[in-house]
């Protein structure tokens, strides 16, 4: 059975991620973002042009993004460190994937700072990520 994804072009994808970062509450995930937010930024998308979505369907592509990029940084974390490179090269991250992971990484930070439970996932992830952008910083 074909999943029903959203697509969008890359312009669309770089504005919702630059959109998405100057909201604080979004990227840190205490909020999704209420319905007026996402309207705003349904109409800002759309109009960049074809293909055209509504809210709910933005914030979806939103979600299923990061979901897509931290399953592939986990993913390349292991083949790399099975092929014995250096497990944290990101070569393979384009700089706006690079942007969201960093925007991931400095969420999860935060949580560690407020002493959240996290699930053993959200650790393994949030460990994976420190590393990760140390190295890209250094």
């Amino acid at each position: 059975m074909a999943e029903n994804r959203v697509n969008a072009t890359s312009e669309q994808i770089e504005k919702l991620i630059s959109l998405v970062a100057s909201n604080k509450q979004i990227v840190t995930r205490r909020s999704l973002g209420t319905a007026k937010y996402w309207n705003a930024v349904a109409n800002e998308l759309n109009a960049l042009g074809p293909p055209i979505h509504n809210r709910k369907e933005w914030k979806e592509l939103w979600d299923d993004y990061c979901g897509t990029l931290k399953d592939q940084l986990v993913d390349n974390y292991v083949k790399n460190k099975d092929a014995g490179k250096y497990p944290w090269d990101l070569a393979n991250f384009t700089p706006l994937e690079k942007r969201v992971i960093d925007m991931i990484h400095n969420h999860l930070s935060h949580l560690y700072r407020q002493n959240l439970n996290l699930s053993r996932k959200r650790r393994q992830l949030s460990a994976v990520l420190e590393i990760v952008v140390t190295d890209i910083e250094v």
